[in-house]
């Protein structure tokens, strides 16, 4: 037993330094064979009642869809809508709301799971004063 843990902690530091040199180059090889899909959609902005909003409220926003190539073609750009809802402002001064992603496919069959979402911006910033 002791001659099996002996040859097993052997030269341990360089066994160590191999393990994470391979984890390393898998996680960089399956990074860089990802793939990236901008599309560019329209934003619905819900606004306050009561509040005027005067700053800047872009008009769209771009979703990023990370993946394999083979994976993230599969996915309908027509489906996604993007929102903001500023409904619960309740105050003057700047208010910031993330946006939302909402995609209408239920019945896909995509796995959703093998590929990455998101917005750029993902938060929106607005400055409202009471009417």
């Amino acid at each position: 037993m002791k001659k099996k843990l002996s040859i097993f902690f052997a030269d341990f530091h360089i066994k160590l330094l191999c393990f994470l040199f391979a984890v390393a180059t898998v996680f960089i090889l399956s990074y860089g064979l990802q793939s990236r899909r901008v599309i560019t959609l329209p934003l619905k902005v819900v606004m306050p009642v009561g509040y005027k909003a005067t700053s800047y409220i872009p008009d769209s926003a771009d979703v990023i869809i990370q993946g394999t190539e083979d994976r993230i073609y599969m996915v309908n750009a027509e489906k996604f809508y993007l929102t903001a809802d500023f409904s619960n402002v309740n105050r003057t001064g700047v208010s910031s709301v993330p946006v939302t992603i909402n995609y209408e496919g239920s019945g896909d069959s995509l796995n959703f799971s093998s590929i990455t979402i998101y917005s750029v911006p993902s938060s929106i910033r607005v400055y409202f004063e009471v009417l």
